[in-house]
C-alpha cells in the first residue's frame, strides 16, 4: 500500500521508547521515531544503531507513543462525529454559527461545525464512587488477606514475593472497576478476583482478572466446577508492555451478565458471562505470586456503572431530519438546539421542542445525549484519511496528515480542518487499511 500522507516528527533524545509494530512481518522496535516523510521513508532511532535506520513506511502498522496516562477515565463529554470518530471535551462553552465552541482535553478551545456533530453525550464521567485509593493496608485483610508481603507507597500496594490481600468493597451490582499493575519483576503474576465472596474455598463463585506470563484472562469460577473456566483471553505477554505496566477497568453489567474490559483507554470487546448463576459477592482479592522483584496494584478505584448514556446513544434517535434531546430521566424532545450558554457554569442548553411554542433551557447535568439533524458537509480536507490518532481514556480522531514537533501534534482532520494536538494526550498512531 502507498502512503499518500505525510507524518513528520521531531522527538527529543531523552523521552521513553517509542514502539514501531510492523504488520507484514508481526515484528517491533523500539526506540525514538524521527520523522516519516511523504516520499514513504522513516526515520527510526534505535539504541542499537548510531545512525536513524531508514525504514519503509507502507510495512509500518502503528507506532505506540511511551507516554503514559494518568488515569483511564473518559472526559465528561464526548462528540461522536458525523465520520464516527470520537472528541473528548470538558465543556461546551458556547455556540455560534460557525459551530460549538468546546474545551477538549486533546486540543483546547475548538469550534466544531455543528454539521460536523452526529451526536454529544454530556456527563461521561458522573459514577458514584464506591472506592477510591489505598489509605490503609490493613483495610484489606478481611477474610482471606494477609499484609505481611505488603508495603504502601502513596497510592500503591506492593509485593514482594507471594503475597494476598482482600477487603469487602460493598460492590454494587453494576460497577467499574479500574487500576493499574507494574512490575520490576521478570514473570509478574497477578489475580484479581471480583464480585468475591470471600470464602477463602477453591469453589467459589466469582470472576478473576488474571496476567502473567502467558498473557491476560477473564476467569470464571462457580461452585458446581472443580476448575475455573476461561471467558476470554488475550496473548498480551509482559514483554509486550514496553514500561512494564498497563492500566485496566473493568465494566460489570452483573444485571445483564456481562462485562467490558478496557486495557490502557481502549476496549478489548464485551464478555457475556455464559453461567446462570451471577456472581454476587461484594468483595475483591488481590493475588500476587511473581518469584523475583516487586509486582505493583495501583490507583485502584470502584464507581457505580450508569449505562444510560450508552444506551440513549444506541436507541434510534427520531425524525434524523431535527435534532433530539434525552434527559437523564429518559425525556426526549425533537425540535431545534437554538444556542448554548456556556457561563455561569453549568452549561445552558436551550432548545425549542416542534410540539411548543416555548423554549427550554436545560442544565448540560440533566442532559444524557443531543442528537444533532442530519445536514450535509463537506469538511475541509481532500482525499481519505491516512492515520487514526488514538487517545488515553476515550477518543480517536482520524488524520490526512500530522506534523509533530516537540510536544504538541498538528493534526488535518477531514471534517475539523487543523488541530493542534498535545502529544501527552497521545497513544498511538495507526496506518488505516484501506
Amino acid at each position: 500500500m502507498k502512503l499518500t500522507a505525510s507524518l513528520c516528527v521531531l522527538l527529543a533524545p531523552s523521552l521513553m521508547a517509542d514502539t514501531a509494530t510492523f504488520a507484514a512481518t508481526d515484528g517491533s522496535l523500539t526506540g525514538v521515531l524521527q520523522s516519516l516523510n511523504k516520499n514513504g521513508i522513516i526515520e527510526w532511532q534505535s539504541p542499537y544503531s548510531r545512525e536513524p535506520l531508514k525504514l519503509l513506511a507502507d510495512k509500518l502498522d502503528q507506532v505506540e507513543f511511551s507516554n503514559s496516562p494518568e488515569s483511564s477515565q473518559p472526559a465528561p463529554i464526548q462528540f461522536t462525529l458525523s465520520n464516527g470518530d470520537l472528541l473528548p471535551a470538558t465543556q461546551v462553552t458556547g455556540m455560534q454559527e460557525a459551530g460549538l465552541i468546546a474545551d477538549t482535553t486533546i486540543a483546547g478551545e475548538i469550534t466544531i461545525p455543528r454539521a460536523a456533530i452526529a451526536s454529544t453525550q454530556f456527563g461521561v464521567t458522573t459514577q458514584k464512587v464506591i472506592y477510591s485509593g489505598i489509605d490503609n493496608i490493613r483495610e484489606w485483610t478481611t477474610g482471606i488477606g494477609e499484609p505481611d508481603n505488603w508495603k504502601r507507597s502513596g497510592n500503591s500496594m506492593i509485593a514482594s514475593g507471594k503475597a494476598i490481600a482482600a477487603r469487602d468493597c460493598q460492590l454494587p451490582e453494576n460497577f467499574v472497576l479500574g487500576f493499574g499493575l507494574s512490575w520490576d519483576s521478570s514473570s509478574p503474576n497477578y489475580s484479581i478476583g471480583f464480585a468475591d465472596p470471600l470464602k477463602g474455598s477453591s469453589k467459589q463463585n466469582l470472576y478473576t482478572f488474571n496476567f502473567d506470563g502467558s498473557g491476560i484472562r477473564i476467569m470464571r469460577q462457580t461452585p458446581e466446577q472443580s476448575r475455573s473456566q476461561i471467558l476470554a483471553q488475550w496473548q498480551r505477554r509482559p514483554s509486550q508492555f514496553s514500561n512494564k505496566s498497563f492500566l485496566v477497568e473493568l465494566r460489570v453489567e452483573r444485571s445483564k451478565g456481562r462485562m467490558e474490559i478496557i486495557i490502557d483507554g481502549e476496549s478489548e470487546g464485551m464478555i457475556v458471562d455464559p453461567f446462570d448463576n451471577i456472581p454476587s459477592g461484594s468483595g475483591v482479592s488481590i493475588r500476587c505470586s511473581g518469584h523475583s522483584g516487586s509486582q505493583t496494584i495501583s490507583g485502584l478505584t470502584i464507581t457505580e456503572l450508569n449505562d444510560i448514556r450508552t444506551r440513549h446513544l444506541a436507541e434510534k434517535r427520531g425524525d434524523p431530519s431535527l435534532d433530539c434531546l434525552i434527559t437523564n430521566e429518559d425525556d426526549r424532545w425533537s425540535g431545534q438546539l437554538l444556542s448554548i450558554r456556556g457561563t455561569p457554569e453549568p452549561s445552558m442548553v436551550i432548545f425549542k421542542t416542534s410540539f411548543s411554542e416555548e423554549t427550554w433551557e436545560i442544565p448540560e447535568t440533566e442532559i444524557s445525549t443531543l442528537f444533532f439533524a442530519n445536514k450535509p458537509f463537506q469538511g475541509n480536507a481532500d482525499g481519505e484519511p491516512a492515520f487514526m490518532i488514538e487517545f488515553h481514556g476515550k477518543g480517536k480522531l482520524s488524520a490526512k496528515e500530522c506534523i509533530i514537533t516537540g510536544d504538541q501534534v498538528e493534526a488535518i482532520h477531514p471534517l475539523l480542518g487543523s488541530l493542534h494536538i498535545e502529544r501527552s494526550s497521545i497513544k498511538l498512531i495507526r496506518r488505516i487499511q484501506k
